[in-house]
């Protein structure tokens, strides 16, 4: 690649991932109020005309997200190496995720813990020490 390669933003790409985004916090939302007999963190009635927004969004939103990364990933190895990309990918994509998986994964077991007994009366497990 050449240094005098200019990165120009695709204003509509961004413009779509963020209202792609926007509908896939509007569909998780959607989803923990459903009554089609998901079971879900909150234990709540469901509201029947809110499983229209899962019913509708829930067959496409993914697919796109996955043409829009397959789209941003053509774009961005025309300015990058191979090399390159892939040090940005694990620095912005690999590292958040696994620090957020652990951390909001901990929470969310914490909150679930709290409002439903999944552990049928017993206490959240410890750490799990073998002895020899």
């Amino acid at each position: 690649m050449s240094g005098n390669t200019i990165l120009i933003r695709k204003d509509y790409l961004d413009n779509i991932r963020s209202a792609t985004i926007v509908l896939v916090v509007i569909y998780h939302v959607a989803y923990i109020f459903n009554s089609a007999g998901v079971i879900s963190n909150i234990s709540v009635k469901g509201i029947q005309a809110i499983d229209s927004i899962c019913y509708f969004l829930y067959p496409w939103f993914m697919c796109l997200l996955f043409l829009l990364a397959g789209i941003s990933t053509r774009y961005s190895l025309q300015t990058r190496s191979a090399k390159q990309f892939a040090q940005e990918r694990v620095q912005k994509l690999i590292v958040p995720l696994l620090g957020g998986a652990f951390l909001l994964g901990w929470l969310n077991g914490w909150v679930t813990a709290h409002y439903v007994d999944m552990f049928g009366g017993h206490a959240v497990p410890g750490l799990c020490v073998v002895e020899r």
